[in-house]
């Protein structure tokens, strides 16, 4: 009975060691952790091209007559997608920036050209704005656009002209409206200029007609100047005369 039960005891104790032992092993091994979720891209839709600084298009570096650059008009696009505009009181340049949802980056695109739709005293006229790209521009995209038309710079001056710009970005088309009269700045900056330009020109032409006058005071004077010689030596051979008859 006794052996029984020192059996039975041992085979207990035996029992409660394994217990521990695997309790133990459970203990070291590490917690599975859950895979890191994928980051959401929001963007899956409309991918964004590769943006950088806009400190240039901001300081109008990239401007042509940059140093009479209007304030640059924003123009929302949609999907975070900005424009800026600027045209320039010297010339009849309109150039345009395409900027990100911070305003802060250009965002180079594929596209080729722009278009700027303007309806104007019940006209409506399509203006395309070439790509130029710049330094930091990736190759086959730019995120500037450029025109020199004279009519466009024209009718963006108007108050009553509708004007919207048209921007295809990863196939898809995105419009928005230039504000009315954005450009009346820049516009009268460009008409002071050639006011100027007009009056400058009018004044070397008074200059000259006043040398003119000059000139032809200088001749009356001369032409007295030998007529009255002429009469003083007549005067002289009369007195002569009479001296002569005298003797």
């Amino acid at each position: 009975m006794k052996k029984v039960v020192l059996k039975n005891l041992g085979m207990f104790c035996l029992l409660l060691s394994c217990i521990y032992i695997i309790g133990c092993q459970e203990a070291k091994k590490p917690v599975a952790q859950a895979p890191a979720e994928a980051p959401h891209d929001h963007d899956h839709d409309h991918p964004h091209p590769h943006p950088h600084p806009h400190g240039d298009a901001h300081e109008h570096s990239d401007v042509p007559d940059s140093s009479d650059a209007s304030e640059g008009l924003i123009i929302e696009l949609g999907d975070g997608y900005h424009a800026e505009l600027i045209q320039t009181s010297t010339s009849t340049s309109t150039v345009v920036f395409i900027l990100d949802s911070s305003l802060e980056l250009v965002e180079p695109i594929d596209a080729k050209e722009i278009m700027v739709n303007v309806t104007h005293d019940g006209e409506a006229k399509q203006y395309p704005l070439t790509a130029k790209r710049q330094q930091e521009d990736p190759p086959k995209q730019s995120s500037r656009f450029i025109t020199e038309d004279p009519e466009l710079f024209e009718d963006l001056g108007h108050d009553d002209v509708r004007a919207q710009l048209v921007v295809e970005i990863g196939g898809r088309q995105y419009r928005g409206d230039i504000e009315e009269g954005h450009g009346e700045h820049a516009h009268d900056d460009h008409d002071e200029h050639a006011e100027s330009h007009e009056d400058h020109e009018e004044g070397d032409a008074d200059h000259e007609h006043e040398d003119d006058d000059h000139e032809e005071g200088d001749d009356d004077h001369g032409d007295d100047h030998d007529d009255s010689h002429d009469e003083d030596h007549d005067a002289d051979d009369d007195v002569g005369q009479q001296e002569n008859d005298a003797k």
